[in-house]
């Protein structure tokens, strides 16, 4: 029965109720209205206007069995609820009970809809409150435990179908009979990329497909949803009973089918073939790369199935068997091929041995063993390599080994050339004859040895010292048109820089640069190779090969035998080099002992002529400081330029002797040159030589010893006059200074002659110790030797070349001061030049001249001073008086300087800053560890007034 039929039914027997006990004499007709209410299988109760119970049927009583015998007629509906909720079933908290009763009160009289309500013990009631027309409330209660049950079972039926339509990996959708959406997964909605309001049951399916369509996904866009192109969605609705795919907006590739259902309406499915299609093409684009890298193989390269048939081959393959790649189609059989190539006038098989040919090479074929080498009749040798495959299958690659060969004689010629050069003493003959044979063997027009040659500004220049051509190639050793390239030209700048390195550089001439192709297109070069000769580690030369009719492209192979042939090279001058090297250690031993001894002999005679000295540089200064006559003072300068000359040599030649830097300032080279000039001028004008020298005015200063620098410049001078000494006519010398143009921070000065130059076998030793080319009697040979190592010492170079129209030019590069040095030459300006008065120095020397002249300086200098003649004398004289000042000798019989430091040093500890120690002995390891431990000033012999007084100012504390 309909709910609301019912529903209306009972109210209407309500409302003849209410008329029955209205009236007393319907009382039986109410009594068949009770029981009749008794009979139904719902609960029925009857509220007065005021929700007093006027009537409750069995069925009702029976449900609410905890509150029955309350239930009696004239019973308060809100009592009724109070009553009910005591019940342990009710479920409502006595402190929500009130609460609850008002809410059920308001829903009755609010005509709310049913309500469905749990009674405790898994038992569900619905209930129906319903006003009649005069007031009174008819309540209805339905035990709906079972519809619940099956809500729920449907409920987890549905749960699971849905959960089993979620997930299943295409995309699933049940329509209709009239193509409405009754059911569909989540990956549906995925794949096709559905809006949620189309996502909805009842929705048309054609609504889908016209979203679809809209968006392009079946082809141009209509651009309205609601109106998509004409002809789109008839046209995919009668293709999805066939299926179709097609790539969607979303970049999904999907396959669309619409199946019948049984029981009506239809099943679409979609499938997200999107990973398939791409791995498919993935491996469409691995097989293409397969077949790309077997094409790209140098080597040919085929495989064969199990019936030795032809499955594929590159074109490297078909290169080698020109002659029948026709026939060498998939499928063709290898005992096919073989007989073919057989056949042709490209084998060397003898027409009459081909079957005996072909079982040989079929045996070979299925049992590959070592690899084979073919030599054909134009000359090509082809290696031919089987392997096996797992299927029964067989790889065949087949090698064109005529280069290899080719390099097998060219290593033969490189072997026989090592035996040579172990037996012979002189590695040019071998070598050339190597070059020589090596070029025929390569087929090459030119082979060529270059070794590497340094100027004097530090370029480098390729000297060739042999060179073979093949018959009609034009020779370039001793073509003046192409001697003394040099190879540090901008054009060829990176080619050195990757020789230098020990790399080798080839090339075909068109791919050059311009400057490149213009140079060796003189040459005739069409493609060459340069690899660099290495000897003992340093960059010797280069062995050079040149194609001057080709352009030829040059294989690893033959780089290799080019590159053994340069290694072999660089071994055999290496060997003559050690045997040249022992030669020369031998004489520099003797050298180095003359050296030694002239040294000691040197230094013992500047140690000497220390004390004397210091006596006549100290007297000379004083004589000049105290003469009054103009004719006295004239003869104190003279005597003081000579005795500063003569202490100048002797500290060169203690320096030297030591083997210690000297104080370096900043320094004007013009200056040093200027003066030089003046010293040697009468030696230069007596013997008529004219002196070319005009400096610019802006010539930086140089860091350097002024007196070293003049030494060097002095020697080269007189060098230079005694090279144009003997000339007849016009003598001169040529001196230049300017900044070096490769290097702003460099300065260059250039001493040149027209004297008769210098042999270019004998200028790499003029520097050595000792080597002289003049006559006996005239030079030393040690003045270049101190000249380089002077300009070594200042971080300079020095270097010998031709001068223009003959002669001999040293080239001296210096580096340029520090602009933010301030430091000057040791000539005393700003420094203070007196003492203050009252100081007391006490003045310690074993020698009477040096004491007094010491005494005397610092005593002109406003000192009172104490002399003393040993280290006893000092020692009390210090006890008995307090010195601000103690100016000692080093060396002295009784108490050296040492001791005499020690001694009053632990007596006395504050004279520790107060010693100045005077030296001649600088090549004593005892003294320079002395000094260097206790940090005390010293000054050595010969010494200028203006050191001692710095020197005396400086521990006072004085500027």
């Amino acid at each position: 029965m309909d709910l609301a039929a019912w529903i209306t039914g009972t109210l209407c027997l309500a409302a003849l109720l209410a008329v029955g006990f209205a009236a007393r004499h319907f009382h039986r007709k109410a009594k068949l209205l009770s029981d009749a209410l008794d009979a139904l299988d719902e609960g029925f109760a009857l509220w007065d206007a005021s929700d007093r119970l006027i009537h409750a049927n069995r069925r009702y009583r029976e449900i609410y069995a905890d509150s029955a015998m309350q239930l009696k007629e004239g019973i308060d509906y809100a009592a009724h609820l109070r009553i009910r909720l005591q019940a342990p079933s009710a479920g409502v908290a006595p402190a929500d009970r009130e609460a609850y009763i008002q809410r059920r009160i308001d829903d009755r009289r609010l005509q709310r809809p049913p309500r469905d309500i749990e009674q405790g013990g898994g038992r569900w009631v619905r209930t129906i409150d319903r006003r009649t027309r005069d007031g009174s409330m008819v309540s209805v209660r339905v035990d709906v435990t079972d519809i619940k049950a099956r809500e729920v079972t449907t409920a987890r039926q549905a749960a699971l179908l849905q959960s089993t339509f979620d997930n299943i990996t295409d995309g699933l959708i049940v329509v209709d009979e009239k193509g409405r959406l009754v059911i569909w997964n989540l990956n549906a909605v995925q794949i096709l990329g559905l809006p949620a309001e189309l996502a909805q049951p009842g929705k048309p399916f054609r609504d889908i497909l016209g979203f679809l369509a809209a968006r392009g996904d079946f082809g141009q866009p209509a651009g309205d949803r609601t109106n998509p192109e004409a002809g789109i969605l008839e046209s995919v609705e009668a293709r999805l009973d066939e299926g179709f795919t097609r790539t969607l907006q979303n970049e999904r590739i999907v396959e669309i089918h619409r199946a019948a259902m049984v029981g009506g309406g239809h099943l679409v499915t979609l499938s997200d073939i999107t990973r398939r299609v791409a791995s498919t093409m993935a491996a469409a684009t691995a097989h293409r790369r397969l077949v790309d890298a077997i094409e790209s193989f140098p080597e040919g390269f085929a495989i064969f199935d199990s019936d030795d048939r032809l499955v594929t081959c590159n074109a490297r393959y078909k290169e080698m068997y020109s002659s029948i790649a026709h026939r060498l189609v998939p499928g063709t059989s290898f005992e096919e091929q073989v007989r073919a190539l057989a056949e042709t006038d490209e084998s060397l098989v003898d027409p009459e041995a081909v079957e005996a040919h072909v079982v040989d090479r079929m045996r070979r074929h299925r049992s590959p063993g070592e690899p084979l080498d073919v030599r054909r009749a134009n000359g090509r040798w082809i290696r031919v390599i089987d392997r096996r495959t797992a299927e029964g299958g067989t790889v065949a690659i087949r090698i064109d080994v005529s280069d290899l060969r080719r390099r097998a004689t060219v290593l033969t010629i490189v072997v026989e050339t090592a035996q040579r050069l172990l037996v012979e003493t002189r590695w040019q003959p071998p070598v050339e004859e190597m070059l020589a044979r090596l070029g025929a063997a390569l087929g090459i027009s030119r082979t060529m040895l270059g070794r590497n040659k340094i100027r004097p500004n530090g370029k480098i220049v390729q000297k060739d010292v042999f060179e073979w051509d093949a018959p009609g190639v034009v020779r370039i050793l001793g073509n003046a048109d192409f001697d003394g390239f040099p190879i540090k030209d901008t054009a060829f700048q990176d080619w050195r820089l990757a020789r230098s390195r020990g790399e080798t550089v080839f090339g075909i001439v068109d791919d050059l640069d311009a400057d490149k192709r213009e140079w060796l297109g003189r040459q005739g070069v069409r493609s060459l190779i340069r690899v660099p000769v290495a000897v003992g580690g340093e960059w010797w030369g280069s062995v050079g090969f040149d194609h001057c009719r080709l352009p030829h492209r040059w294989e690893p192979l033959e780089i290799e035998a080019i590159q053994a042939a340069a290694t072999l090279i660089g071994l055999a001058i290496q060997r003559n080099s050690a045997n040249e090297k022992m030669e020369r250690q031998r004489d520099a031993l003797f050298r180095s002992e003359k050296m030694a001894a002239m040294g000691s002999l040197l230094a013992g005679v500047a140690h000497e002529l220390n004390n004397p000295l210091a006596i006549v540089v100290g007297q000379a200064a004083l004589l000049r400081e105290t003469a009054r006559e103009e004719k006295v003072l004239v003869r104190a300068d003279k005597i003081a330029q000579a005795a500063d000359r003569c202490a100048r040599i002797v500290k060169t030649f203690l320096a030297m002797a030591r083997q210690r830097p000297t104080e370096r300032t900043a320094v004007h080279i013009v200056e040093i040159v200027r003066g030089t000039l003046d010293l040697l001028a009468y030696a230069l004008r007596a013997d008529g030589i004219a002196v070319d020298f005009s400096p610019p005015d802006d010539i930086p200063p140089v860091w350097g010893n002024a007196d070293q620098l003049a030494q060097v410049v002095s020697n080269l001078v007189v060098n230079a006059q005694q090279a144009v000494r003997e000339r007849v006519d016009e003598r001169r010398i040529g001196i230049r200074i300017g900044t070096d143009p490769d290097d702003a921070r460099r300065i260059m000065l250039r001493i040149s002659d027209n004297g008769p130059g210098i042999p270019d076998d004998i200028k790499t030793r003029v520097f050595e110790p000792f080597f002289t080319t003049k006559p006996a009697g005239t030079g030393t040979g040690i003045g270049l030797s101190v000249c380089r190592g002077i300009v070594e010492a200042h971080d300079g170079t020095i270097a010998i070349d031709d001068a223009t129209g003959g002669g001999a030019v040293f080239e001296i590069g210096l580096p340029v001061a520090d602009p933010s040095d301030t430091r000057q030459q040791a000539n005393g300006n700003g420094m203070r030049e007196g003492l203050p008065s009252g100081i007391s120095a006490l003045v310690v020397d074993d020698e009477p001249d040096i004491l007094q002249t010491l005494a005397e300086i610092l005593g002109d200098a406003g000192a009172q001073v104490v002399k003393a003649g040993s280290g006893g004398e000092a020692l009390a004289a210090m006890a008995a008086e307090d010195f601000d000042i103690v100016l000692c000798d080093m060396r002295m019989p009784d108490i050296d300087g040492p001791g005499l430091y020690r001694t009053a040093v632990a007596q006395l500890p504050y004279y520790a800053d107060r010693f100045l120690f005077v030296t001649g002995d600088v090549l004593s390891s005892e003294v320079a560890q002395f000094l260097k431990q206790t940090g005390a000033p010293h000054i050595e012999k010969p010494f200028q007034r203006g050191e001692i007084i710095r020197a005396a100012s400086n521990i006072l504390g004085q500027p």
